[in-house]
């Protein structure tokens, strides 16, 4: 009795030791997931580019911008490779003003450099990922070829009514407000219907052929080298912004909500704050 006392008493004492061991989140981190503002050939799902000659959406990027400055970013991420012509050129252009072409209609610069200037930021970080064996490896054809071969097209058909439901709603949204569009895709219930979907499209196959995993796998991956590039650095008192395509942020809210050196902040406020403010 008295060495279960005492083993119980010693184990007690150690879990309390190991919790207070346990330092504060490092960082904050905000994923701003946006639909592409100049729409995407590469992309199964696009919504209509965004107007920049438009008042309205000039004015919602001002204002998101402006909600954006008050969050103090102190890194930004945007949806390129780490040695892209945006970051390595173009963004230096940007923060010395000496670009000469028109404005890009691309989030990369109408959010992203926008709110690293206003911060007073030197630099502004590619976050993607080309992996090896990327989501092409096996190919979105065979992933349907399998499907219907398997009499698994159910996990097709909510792919599509998800996608095709995702566009009219984000299109219909930025025909009011381009805020309006991006609180949508920044829900949480659109988070878990996107998660969902994943591990739906996983099933795909056969033991044998388990193409679906094979596919997930590589979207996985790639979101995973992703997560990486954006907390591999990060300190403590560091504020991230990360501005990247939609269908990647579930995945990565879901890995910097797991990992305990990392806070993750609510785009939903800060959008709600841009939607608030006056002309």
């Amino acid at each position: 009795m008295i060495r279960s006392f005492l083993f119980a008493a010693a184990v007690l004492v150690a879990s309390s030791s190991t919790a207070n061991a346990v330092e504060p989140p490092a960082a904050n981190v905000l994923v701003l997931g946006v639909f592409h503002f100049a729409g995407s050939k590469g992309d199964l799902f696009s919504a209509k580019p965004i107007d920049l000659a438009d008042a309205r959406t000039r004015s919602d990027i001002d204002k998101l911008a402006a909600a954006l400055r008050d969050y103090r970013p102190t890194k930004i991420f945007v949806e390129t490779m780490p040695d892209s012509e945006w970051v390595t050129q173009r963004w230096p252009a940007y923060r010395a003003a000496t670009i000469a072409d028109a404005p890009r209609v691309n989030e990369i610069e109408q959010i992203g450099f926008r709110v690293a200037k206003d911060a007073g930021l030197d630099t502004v970080a590619g976050v993607n990922c080309k992996m090896p064996d990327g989501p092409e490896s096996d190919g979105f054809d065979a992933l349907l070829a399998s499907a219907k071969a398997n009499k698994q097209d159910d996990a097709i058909d909510a792919l599509m009514r998800y996608g095709a439901a995702s566009v009219k709603k984000i299109d219909a949204e930025n025909e009011h407000s381009l805020l309006g569009a991006l609180a949508a895709v920044n829900q949480p219930k659109e988070d878990r219907e996107r998660l969902a979907l994943d591990l739906q499209l996983a099933r795909i196959g056969t033991p044998a052929n388990p193409i679906g995993g094979r596919f997930n796998g590589a979207w996985y991956a790639r979101n995973v080298c992703m997560y990486a590039n954006v907390t591999r650095d990060a300190v403590k008192g560091d504020r991230i912004l990360l501005v990247i395509g939609a269908g990647h942020a579930p995945l990565l809210r879901q890995m910097l909500r797991d990992d305990g050196r990392v806070s993750l902040v609510d785009p939903i406020s800060y959008l709600k704050r841009a939607a608030a403010t006056k002309p």
